[in-house]
Formats: structure tokens, sequence, C-alpha cells
């Protein structure tokens, strides 16, 4: 996950990733299985919500987590923008 966050908070490239983390590959892999998944959202919303709960804020209905969008027409989304399965 270390290797995950560096790429997403530095912008830098994949092949850029630390030495003193896994091989960019391995990094890369799990972010694409994840997303595809809808791991990130699921957490995403999870956070929000124990976020809100410890502000004492009512939450709200967007800050639930959501069931990851099916693809549509054999296209899905990824890194790397829309393309065709």
């Amino acid at each position: 996950m270390n290797g995950i966050f560096c790429v997403l908070r530095n912008g830098c490239a994949w092949p850029d990733v630390p030495a003193g983390l896994p091989p960019w590959g391995t990094v890369y892999h799990y972010f694409t299985k994840w997303s595809a998944a809808g791991t990130w959202e699921r957490i995403s919303g999870c956070l929000s919500i124990a976020a809100r709960e410890r502000a004492k804020k009512r939450a709200t209905h967007g800050s639930y987590p959501r069931q990851p969008k099916r693809e549509k027409h054999g296209y899905q989304y990824g890194p790397h923008g829309l393309r065709r399965r």
C-alpha cells in the first residue's frame, strides 16, 4: 500500500517507485486489482463515515460505500482511462 500511496501522493510514474518499496509491477498489479474490485471506493466510504461520526455529523447519502459500477458495452475504466475489454 505504501507504494500505491507514494505514486498517488507524488504523481510519479509507476516505474519511479522508490527502491525501498516493492517492484513497480507488483505495486501496479495490486492497484489495478483493487480498483477493479471497488476496494478503493469502499475504503473511502468507510473512512468518510468514520470521520463524520467522530465529528458528530450526520452521514449523508453520498458518504456511504457504493457498489462498483458495472461496465457497459464491453468497455472498462482503468488507470489510463476508458479501454476496450
